[in-house]
């Protein structure tokens, strides 16, 4: 009977390990209820149809590499009900106002921004509704060191509903 605390101690720490495969990329958790982000909603206007309203926005989760210690950003993009996985970004990224679209070569009908810059280089996204039930994911880059202006945008993804 002297060994059972040490048997129950080792059999709990022994229980308590974690052999997960930490290098998937995580689903996102639900966001927060009591701070619900703000949804943008543009109207569409199909011919001889009723008008549909397309709704999109983006959801950022942070997290440090375990190895390099540097801040990582995965964006989100949710739909509907549906998160997709845009991207995994470099830096803590953040939604970009509506005011600074402009200052960015962002169109004035995208529905929402973010933004993420870290050590020289920024990473952008921006979303545009479709006629055909569809978000076009939009992806720019800027750099310290770049030979031309500007924010370098293509189109990186479509998403459909």
């Amino acid at each position: 009977m002297k060994y059972f605390p040490f048997l129950l101690a080792l059999t709990f720490l022994i229980a308590s390990c974690n052999s997960e495969d930490n290098t998937k990329i995580p689903t996102p958790p639900a966001p927060p209820e009591a701070k619900k982000p703000v949804e943008v909603k543009n109207k569409i206007n199909k011919t001889d149809e009723k008008p549909t309203t397309v709704s999109g926005r983006f959801y950022i989760t942070h997290e440090t590499d375990s190895e390099s210690e540097m801040p990582q950003s995965l964006v989100y993009v949710i739909c509907q009900a549906e998160t997709t996985l845009v991207a995994k970004v470099m830096g803590d990224a953040a939604l970009v106002e509506k005011n600074q679209f402009s200052d960015m070569d962002i169109p004035s009908d995208a529905i929402t921004a973010c933004a993420s810059w870290y050590a020289g280089a920024g990473d952008y996204f921006y979303l545009i509704p479709d006629k055909r039930n569809m978000l076009k994911v939009f992806q720019g880059w800027q750099d310290e060191g770049q030979e031309t202006p500007g924010y370098h945008w293509k189109k990186a993804k479509e998403i459909h509903f």
